[in-house]
């Protein structure tokens, strides 16, 4: 090379000769996983199950993927929070919410620690014991306190739903409930899924509006040996909210809708904020979607990279075109967390 060419650099590996080539071509535009709405039976959602709707808002990408076309992923990424990249992460969380459970129904630490050994979730030798201690002291006694504290000695029976909304019937059963609070507890971080999912059972139990049962909901989490609670008290419009999810949840079935909640909330603080900027909004939107080298983000769950593919929700044009134009990223961002920011208190008091 003696630069006689106008700089034009060659080789003669035919490796590099292809990449070159294609990095020269034309880029194809994605094409859209769906471009247009699919059939629905409107049967079918006659009657939701509110187990069903509180997993459609966790994974809609997954949820679409499965029970509208029959596409399964063996992504092993059921449980997906925070501590997703750490690889023990979920056994951690399963772990923790054994022990919490256990503790909670009064077993004493040595039936537990016995209990969860016999599962397998622990070694057998001297470490597990010391693993127990740690999720005791992290992870465990933070929520059981709390929990205790707030539920006292007033346990309720589960309750059973039936709610008509609009055409469609929303039948499940609502557990740890006492006559002070409907309480959720997650083994380790608490998440957007976690706030949304309380979220829509706290929306359903002030729907149900049934005599001596409490219109105050919380979800308890842990993280380096400190609680972490998110609440909810009374919502005077709470069936409408409800009514509003359960329409996303049947437009969900027939398109993928751009919706992801660490991504989603990220977004929807910024726009709360009055002292974000819509810009502010995006960047923090972006960095909960784009995974790093010591983060995952939303990107990473393997049934968004299917849907879609080639998706960016900060973009201008942040709608599919198998959906209606206002059901973009950031309309759904708005539309389903600013009523939770809105009347969601951190803490338990």
């Amino acid at each position: 090379f003696d630069g006689s060419d106008g700089g034009r650099l060659r080789s003669y590996d035919r490796t590099a000769y292809e990449g070159a080539v294609r990095v020269r071509q034309a880029r194809r535009e994605d094409i859209a996983f769906v471009d247009a709405p699919l059939p629905v039976d409107t049967a079918a959602f006659d009657t939701i199950d509110l187990d069903d709707l509180v997993a459609f808002f966790a994974r809609p990408a997954k949820v679409f993927a499965t029970r509208c076309l029959g596409v399964r992923l063996d992504d092993g990424n059921d449980e997906i929070d925070e501590d997703r990249w750490e690889p023990d992460a979920l056994e951690k969380a399963r772990l923790s919410k054994i022990i919490v459970e256990r503790t909670l129904d009064g077993w004493p630490e040595a039936a537990i620690f016995e209990c969860v050994r016999s599962s397998g979730a622990l070694s057998l030798r001297e470490a597990g014991a010391y693993e127990f201690a740690d999720h005791l002291r992290d992870r465990v006694r933070p929520i059981v306190d709390i929990v205790s504290r707030e539920r006292g000695e007033n346990r309720l029976p589960p309750l059973d739903v039936s709610l008509e909304l609009g055409a469609h019937h929303l039948v499940g059963t609502l557990h740890g409930l006492s006559t002070t609070a409907q309480i959720a507890t997650v083994g380790g971080k608490r998440s957007a899924r976690h706030d949304l999912a309380l979220w829509i059972r706290h929306l359903t139990l002030l729907s149900v509006d049934r005599p001596g049962f409490p219109t105050r909901s919380l979800v308890v989490g842990a993280d380096d040996g400190k609680a972490s609670v998110a609440s909810f008290g009374p919502i005077l419009d709470a069936r409408t909210h409800l009514d509003d999810l359960v329409r996303l949840f049947v437009l969900g079935h027939t398109s993928p809708l751009p919706f992801f909640p660490n991504t989603s909330i990220a977004y929807a603080e910024g726009r709360m904020d009055s002292a974000s900027t819509e810009g502010d909004a995006l960047r923090a939107a972006w960095r909960a979607w784009r995974s790093t080298a010591f983060t995952t983000g939303d990107d990473a769950d393997s049934y968004v990279r299917l849907v879609f593919r080639g998706f960016d929700p900060t973009a201008a044009n942040d709608a599919l075109p198998s959906a209606p134009r206002d059901h973009g990223f950031r309309s759904l961002a708005i539309r389903v967390f600013a009523p939770l920011l809105g009347n969601r208190r951190e803490g338990s008091t």
